[in-house]
């Protein structure tokens, strides 16, 4: 997926995305320090996916966002 194509129609990468990356990302070098690269990877990914909708929520109260 190219990120260009995407922006020129309009569409932001969403906080759900960008925390979904960078948790895990950031989960993964966590478990790398530690030996559990598997754990960390998934909490920092889902810790990241928790985030991201939070503040999507926060940022939109009661407005329905279209998929």
């Amino acid at each position: 997926m190219d990120l260009r194509s995407r922006q020129s129609k309009g569409k932001r990468i969403s906080p759900v995305e960008v925390g979904m990356c960078v948790g895990g990302i950031a989960g993964y070098f966590v478990g790398q320090l530690t030996g559990a690269e598997t754990i960390c990877t998934v909490s920092g990914f889902l810790l990241g996916l928790f985030l991201g909708v939070w503040i999507t929520l926060r940022r939109n109260p009661g407005e329905e966002r279209p998929h």
